[in-house]
């Protein structure tokens, strides 16, 4: 049953985002500054806010990435919205679920990652935000509450828009 009610809700988050325009990439002051609190509170060099399903996603705002770096997909998103809540790798190069990714290696690759899910109060998941580092780490308790705060305003920034903004 539960399984059934998965594509559907994946769809209905998409199309939420669709009508509200959110998932248009074009860079927006409000949330560009939310990814440089996250990098500033977890002191890590990358973060990124992600938006939509696993077969929907795109990078709403990053900080410290190149603007090509995800060319491929990018497997630490649908990773967070499987698990519905915090995830984290303090070393991705010795998870199995991520080691194969091109992103993820000991030579300037992507080794740490914290993301939590977007959600809004009816229970959609709307995307990502995330922290990212090329050298293994954790995050201390008042870290993650921090990201935590971070992915609730996110998530009021969206459930604040007008549709159709």
């Amino acid at each position: 049953m539960i399984d059934s009610l998965a594509p559907r809700v994946a769809q209905n988050r998409y199309e939420l985002l669709q009508h509200s325009a959110t998932l248009e990439v074009a860079p927006e002051k409000v949330f560009d500054d939310l990814a440089w609190l996250a990098t500033q509170i977890c002191c890590v060099p990358i973060a990124l806010i992600t938006l939509g399903d696993g077969h929907h996603c795109r990078v709403k705002s990053k900080v410290g990435l190149p603007l090509d770096a995800f060319a491929g997909e990018f497997p630490f998103h649908q990773l967070v919205l499987e698990q519905r809540g915090l995830l984290l790798v303090s070393d991705a190069t010795q998870d199995q679920r991520l080691v194969k990714n091109s992103l993820v290696g000991a030579n300037g690759g992507i080794r740490f990652f914290a993301g939590l899910p977007l959600t809004t109060r009816t229970g959609s998941v709307l995307g990502v935000l995330s922290v990212l580092d090329r050298v293994p780490r954790q995050l201390s308790p008042s870290q993650t509450y921090g990201l935590q705060v971070l992915a609730r305003q996110l998530t009021t920034q969206f459930e604040q828009r007008p549709f159709g903004s």
